[in-house]
């Protein structure tokens, strides 16, 4: 999948948190001072890496450091600031209305949905209290803390924010809130009916999906092609071929690439661009965790 929106701020710069912004992205910055009346646009999760944000929202006061995170729903009136002698990283994740919505729906309906309005508004967007969460062993909580970890080791990587990351996260987040999970009672209980009515479309994408997996389709694409909302469309697939679709794409692309290493004697750079990677390293890292062996490896054999 192509990867989604992530932004990189230097020192004094939080101008990029005063524009608009629609789709789910991540705002990284590294900050001695800065403020910003623009902090909770959308649902979001906030975290220092280093040092400490303070953030006021509707009255009330939050302190964001190393051992905690921030969760808060879209607020019109909510404010952040960063005043240290020292550097201070930190991490916003925002996250669309749309996916919050349709997560929440999608998770904790208890009746068979409407698969043909899905674009028609119907689903709710969750409210939870902004609060401040301790890093535990949840699911969300290691979500945060590996990027946490790639940003504080400057070893971040662009390519593994894509598209489904933001589902998953969704998805956390809604559990992490719903600790009881009362509100996913029932969520394996649809009608045979709909089962199979999902199953149909599931294969209808799955087709579509290995005729195009060299142009990395999103999974918007895939979705309107099956008629399946998004969120609704990562899960069912990932429920019924035990591998998320860009799972599948990946490994339909890393099988397609050692027909070609065994089949040509294009460079790996090439092979790699041509089978949609960044580059020949990201492409011999994947391939070697998909194989066991690197590339290079399989064509000398």
């Amino acid at each position: 999948m192509r990867k989604a929106a992530y932004t990189l701020v230097g020192d004094n710069d939080l101008s990029a948190l005063n524009f608009a912004h629609n789709d789910s992205f991540i705002f990284f910055s590294t900050l001695k001072e800065g403020f910003s009346d623009n902090v909770c646009r959308s649902f979001t999760i906030k975290t220092a890496v280093d040092g400490v944000v303070h953030y006021k929202i509707n009255n009330s006061y939050f302190k964001v450091e190393g051992n905690n995170f921030l969760i808060a729903s879209g607020q019109p009136f909510a404010t952040g600031y960063i005043d240290s002698p020292l550097p201070t990283k930190s991490i916003c994740i925002y996250l669309s209305q749309a996916i919050m919505a349709e997560t929440f729906s999608i998770l904790s309906a208890r009746e068979n949905f409407d698969f043909d309005n899905y674009l028609d508004n119907y689903f709710f967007y969750p409210s939870f209290a902004d609060h401040i969460s301790s890093f535990d062993g949840s699911g969300l909580s290691r979500m945060i803390a590996e990027l946490r970890f790639n940003f504080h080791d400057e070893k971040f990587q662009s390519a593994a924010i894509t598209d489904e990351w933001f589902f998953e996260l969704s998805e956390k987040i809604i559990l992490f809130e719903h600790d009881t999970c009362k509100a996913l009672n029932g969520i394996q209980s649809a009608k045979y009916s709909t089962k199979k009515e999902t199953l149909k479309r599931l294969y209808q994408a799955r087709k579509y999906m290995d005729e195009n997996f060299l142009k990395n389709p999103r999974i918007s694409e895939i979705s309107k092609f099956c008629n399946m909302s998004q969120y609704h469309f990562y899960r069912s697939f990932r429920q019924a071929f035990n591998l998320s679709p860009y799972q599948y794409i990946l490994k339909k692309r890393l099988e397609h690439s050692a027909l070609m290493l065994n089949s040509s004697f294009d460079p790996l750079a090439q092979i790699a661009s041509y089978c949609g990677f960044i580059d020949a390293f990201t492409f011999s890292k994947a391939f070697k965790r998909h194989f066991g062996i690197p590339p290079s490896m399989l064509r000398n054999s």
